[in-house]
């Protein structure tokens, strides 16, 4: 349950901040504002997710299913950053 109102609101957090960039980039502003708002929004997501997957991975408490799905979701933040930048 906990997992699923977390989901929710990133979600929600997410389409928000993609509505904030459009407006921006529609009114003929400065891009700037929207390449720092893109670069938040990935920050805040994966903090987000990162602490979710590492609630289900420390807790116990969720089947190992759930534990792989977290696992699999803390590697593939990691990978993300750790990329190589083009």
């Amino acid at each position: 349950m906990e997992l699923q109102l977390i989901a929710v609101v990133v979600t929600i957090f997410a389409m928000l901040a993609h509505r904030a960039a459009k407006t921006v980039i529609t009114r003929g502003k400065t891009t700037i504002l929207s390449e720092h708002l893109m670069k938040i929004m990935i920050i805040i997501v994966s903090v987000a997710v990162l602490t979710a997957s590492l609630y289900v991975i420390l807790s116990g408490r969720y089947d190992e299913g759930t534990q792989k799905w977290a696992f699999g979701t803390v590697g593939a933040i990691v990978g993300f950053w750790l990329k190589p930048s083009s």
